[in-house]
């Protein structure tokens, strides 16, 4: 689990920040699905190959966020990886056959850097709509 708290302007609209968060992930082949709880809370599934074999082989990527508005200027970013996929590829590989092994750590690499990726289009997301006379 990661969690790290970003810095916003006063009147940050929640639900325009998950619109570029997700329109910027999207064009990095992610899936986003957003739910948003209150004007101060919001939670995000994000995938990447969760359907069919990639999944299987332990190289399908899926991340659960939630945002909170804690304070005037800060939102909390709180991130849980989903690693079972890549364990029982991993597990199955050692025991049976090499290749879902590595493909279970390749999947375990870019699983581990989605937290960062997920950052930065927070990170983005904030400083945009920082610029928007909207708020």
């Amino acid at each position: 689990m990661s969690t790290r708290v970003i810095k916003i302007n006063r009147g940050t609209d929640l639900a325009s920040l998950i619109n570029l968060m997700s329109q910027n992930l999207s064009m990095q082949g992610f899936a986003v699905q957003s739910q948003i709880m209150s004007p101060a809370s919001a939670n995000l599934v994000i995938t990447k190959d969760r359907d069919g074999f990639k999944n299987i082989v332990g190289l399908g990527l899926e991340c659960r966020v939630t945002l909170t508005v804690t304070g005037e200027n800060q939102l909390s970013v709180n991130i849980e990886s989903e690693w079972t996929n890549k364990i029982i590829a991993i597990a199955v590989g050692w025991f049976v056959c090499l290749i879902p092994f590595i493909t279970g750590i390749v999947g375990t690499i870019n699983q581990s850097n989605l937290p960062e990726k997920i950052f930065a289009c927070v990170d983005a997301a904030a400083a945009s709509t920082g610029n928007n006379p909207q708020m």
